[in-house]
This record gives C-alpha cells, sequence and structure tokens, in this order.
C-alpha cells in the first residue's frame, strides 16, 4: 500500500506532479535496487551502506510502511556489520518492493484516467 498522503504533501496534491515523481522513482529505483542486490549478494557492506543511504531519500515519499521499515534494517545490519541480517531484510525488502512498484505503476494508469491522489 502506498503512502498516499506522503507523496500528496510533496505534490501539493497536484496528480500531475505526483506523477511525474512516481514516474522519476520508477526509472531510478530498479537501478538503485540492483547496486544493493550486487552488494549484498558480494557482502560489500560499504557499498550496501551506500545505496540504502541514497534508497533512504526517496523511498519515504511513496514507499510503503514496510518497506520503509525494512530499508531502515538494512541500514542498522550494514552499520553493525550484519551480512546475514542485510540478506534477509533486502530479500524481505525485494518482495514488498514489486509490490510498491506494482502499486506505483497502477497510480500512473489511473492518472492517465483522470484519478485523486
Amino acid at each position: 500500500m502506498i503512502m498516499n498522503e506522503n507523496l500528496k504533501e510533496i505534490s501539493g496534491g497536484d496528480p500531475e506532479l505526483a506523477s511525474e515523481f512516481i514516474s522519476i522513482f520508477l526509472e531510478h529505483f530498479p537501478l538503485e535496487q540492483s547496486h544493493l542486490k550486487e552488494a549484498v549478494d558480494s557482502s560489500d557492506l560499504l557499498e550496501a551502506r551506500r545505496v540504502v543511504h541514497s534508497i533512504e531519500g526517496s523511498l519515504p515519499a511513496i514507499g510503503s510502511p514496510l518497506s520503509i521499515s525494512l530499508l531502515r534494517d538494512m541500514g542498522k545490519a550494514g552499520r553493525g556489520e550484519d551480512i546475514q541480517g542485510l540478506r534477509e531484510s533486502f530479500c524481505s525488502f525485494e518482495e514488498e518492493m514489486d509490490k510498491v512498484l506494482r502499486d506505483l505503476k497502477d497510480m500512473i494508469a489511473e492518472n492517465h484516467k483522470g484519478f485523486d491522489l
């Protein structure tokens, strides 16, 4: 479930602006997620922390509460050098983000039909 209140706040309630923000996120997030996966798979805690920090800048505006919580868990695991915790959180994060990305795509499709945020 998308945090529509945060999206409303950053877009000023303008569906076109919200749709643009979502489109930018959808364009850039898959690359960030790929970099994070590579860092986790190679046990590169420094790179994982860097990517988590990068994602933390945009996810709270449009992510689900669970995706945000899992991202924070990954950050804590990375800072604590807990590679197993990082891997577990990342696996759950990937699953949750699949749902979030579907929701975001649906929101954009609805916007083209004239939905209200």
